[in-house]
């Protein structure tokens, strides 16, 4: 989507509303590429819809001018079969670090036969990059640069000790997990062939339609906390609609239409 997204803005060809995650809102607005849309914000009373923790500078602002207009967010957390882990005596994921993450997925794997300890999308795809930065986010690392019109960075210590992270938890997930993307890390859980995985709510909603006694026995957890940081960052995909400024005749009529 994001090449697709580029490739249009730079032949002047862009499309009159777009849906894009808060990182690519600040990117575009850095550019001078998006529309301000405080006029539609306060239309609709943006503000006053949100949640508890969320601005509307969450979803993309920049020096005090809105550049999206909400639209969702939802977390990637911890999904984890609760039976396997009691069965296993694994304690209590809400108080797991990445230490302990590690070790479950371990037990997992050695003592239930057939069965992953832990999957995540290592694909080249959008999933895996979404699994990839939160944990480069949780480790204290940046996958942007705000004092750089918010430059992709991904030099870093963080990064390192993120991908050394995966390796070690590689051990203990599917061999195949290197070609998944979101639909793999789904049928991998609902399908009972993993004990743990990442993932956002469709894996509860799938496995509420196809398999029950999965469902029944699923449970969702913040992320576990990294060791030295605390920090348990997902990512939220928070995302927001956003107006091409450039090339766009139709700017009032797509404001008239989202209020």
């Amino acid at each position: 989507m994001t090449v697709k997204l580029t490739t249009n803005l730079a032949a002047r060809r862009p499309p009159a509303l777009i849906s894009v995650e808060s990182p690519i809102a600040y990117q575009l607005a850095a550019e001078g590429l998006l529309e301000p849309v405080d006029d539609v914000c306060r239309a609709i009373n943006a503000e006053g819809r949100l949640v508890d923790g969320f601005t509307l500078a969450s979803f993309g602002a920049g020096k005090g001018t809105q550049f999206a207009v909400p639209l969702h967010h939802q977390a990637c957390l911890l999904v984890v079969q609760q039976d396997i882990i009691d069965e296993l005596a694994l304690g209590n994921p809400a108080q797991w670090t990445w230490d302990g993450l590690a070790n479950a997925a371990r037990a997992i794997s050695e003592r239930k036969p057939g069965m992953a300890g832990y999957t995540m999308a290592l694909g080249r795809n959008l999933c895996a990059d979404y699994h990839i930065t939160q944990l480069i986010w949780q480790a204290g690392g940046m996958t942007w640069d705000p004092s750089a019109n918010f430059r992709t960075v991904f030099a870093s210590d963080a990064t390192v000790e993120a991908f050394d992270f995966i390796r070690r938890m590689f051990s203990y997930m599917p061999r195949s997990a290197v070609e998944f993307s979101f639909l793999q890390v789904v049928d991998q859980h609902v399908t009972g062939r993993t004990g743990m995985s990442a993932y956002w709510g469709r894996t509860m909603g799938r496995a509420a339609e196809e398999a029950k006694p999965i469902f029944d026995r699923m449970e969702y957890y913040l992320n576990p906390a990294h060791p030295r940081t605390g920090m348990r960052r997902s990512w939220t995909d928070i995302n927001g609609w956003t107006i091409p400024r450039r090339d766009n005749p139709y700017i009032r009529e797509t404001k008239e239409a989202v209020a």
